[in-house]
Order: structure tokens, then sequence, then C-alpha cells
């Protein structure tokens, strides 16, 4: 985005923000890279969330200045090249999403775990319509349909781990995926990666979820009085001769 539009910022919306602790230094960073390579591109940062009170908890928390935040106590203060507007309350479900924010990147970490199925493809479906060139997410239980439980529904607000490649979401690989690293080490949960693809999101044909197999005993719990009164030999297994059809071979003999 920066080296198609040099003159212009890049402008990164993050739905949704959340309350910003980990924002900081990757902004930091970004800019940094940026500056490595020989780019004067501004950086614009855009906040949102659902949550009114977190929103004017962060507003309040930038009034020292459009590059300077207080998280957690800690004053941050930006480069000049990184700008943060101000922070916004927009339900990033909303189909008119476009109508309050502009964005060339779509951030989305740690929110459609929280989100129910339904509105987890509302909000793609909303994200689509940004007109933004690239979305960067956490997926889990990565390998594009290897994950056993599959995509359980949750209320909203619950948790569960999800792979937006495995139906209902069916998205196709990413342009870009890597090990999310620090949930790894703070966590030792490593089964989460990050993910780049660009817009509009391609689907493709739903990928069933295998079911997990049940262990033995659930097995024979589950077979019950049947397994009692079952053959101990299939029906294409050969008997064994009975010891009256024995003897009288032997008399034969």
């Amino acid at each position: 985005v920066a080296a198609e539009r040099p003159q212009q910022p890049v402008r990164i919306v993050d739905l949704p923000c959340g309350d910003f602790t980990w924002m900081p230094g990757c902004l930091r960073e970004i800019d940094a890279k940026l500056r490595s390579r020989g780019q004067a591109t501004c950086l614009h940062y855009q906040g949102v969330d659902a949550v009114g009170f977190l929103i004017r908890q962060l507003n309040a928390r930038r009034g020292l200045g459009r590059s300077t935040m207080v998280v957690n106590g800690v004053v941050h203060r930006f480069p000049p090249s990184v700008t943060i507007m101000p922070f916004q309350v927009v339900d990033i479900t909303d189909a008119q999403l476009r109508s309050f924010v502009r964005a060339d990147i779509v951030l989305s970490k740690h929110a459609l775990i929280h989100t129910s199925n339904a509105l987890v493809n509302a909000a793609l479906n909303a994200w689509n319509g940004l007109g933004a060139r690239f979305f960067v997410t956490d997926t889990w239980c990565p390998g594009y349909g290897n994950c056993s439980r599959g995509n359980v529904d949750i209320s909203q607000g619950d948790y569960r781990e999800l792979d937006l490649h495995q139906s209902p979401f069916n998205l196709l690989p990413p342009l870009h995926s890597v090990e999310d690293h620090a949930l790894c080490a703070a966590t030792r949960k490593c089964n989460s990666r990050i993910e780049l693809y660009s817009f509009p999101l391609k689907r493709g044909p739903p990928v069933p979820s295998p079911p997990p197999p049940l262990p033995s005993r659930t097995r024979a719990r589950r077979c019950g009085k049947a397994c009692a009164h079952a053959p101990l030999h299939s029906s294409s297994q050969r008997k064994m001769p009975s010891s009256s059809s024995q003897s009288g071979q032997s008399r034969s003999t």
C-alpha cells in the first residue's frame, strides 16, 4: 500500500480495538520498518469498538495529542508519522460500516473467537464492503480443514477457537500465514496463526469437519446391551466344527 501511494497515509482500522494494550508496539514497529525501507509514509490508526465506555476512556487518554496515548498508566509517544485518529463506537458487523470507516488495512485479532458464527459471517461481509486492500486476522486449528472439532457455534461473548477455512466461513488460503509467536510464548497455545488476505475475501465450497474418533471405552458404553448379545464372530467368519461333528469324523475314519 505504501509503495503504491507514497504521498498518502496508510489507513489501518482495528475491528475491534479493545483496550489498545498491544497496539502501541505494533504501530511503532510498522513505522520503523517503513522507514528502514526508505518509505516516508504516514500511518493513520483508527480504533473502533461497540463498547461505548471503553471508547470514551480511549479518547480521554488520547487527549494529550494525536501522536500520544496513555495505556495502563504508561505514556506512549509515537513518531510524527503515526497519527491516532479519534476512536469510534461502531458495530463491527454493521452492513453500513463503510459510512463510518475508511481503511486500506482491516485488522481484527482475538475478536471473532468471541463472536457467534452468524455474526462472524456478517462481519466478514461488512468488511468486504469497506473498499480496503488487505485483511489481517487470527485463525485457529490451522491446516485448512484439519480441525476435528469444527466451528461450534457460541452465544455472543462466549469463547471458542475457530477455523476460518472451515464451514460456515470457508475462506480460501491466505496470501501469507505465520504462527502467532507472541501468543505461543505467553500462553503455550501454539495452534493459532496470523494470516493476511486480500479483499474481496474469497470463499470456497464448504469443508465438512471430520467427526473426532470415539475413545474405545466410549464406544463400549454406547454399544451397551447390543454388544452383550452380539455374536462373537461375523457372518463371514468360518464356524469351527462342533465336537459332535469332530467325533463323527473320527468314527468314520
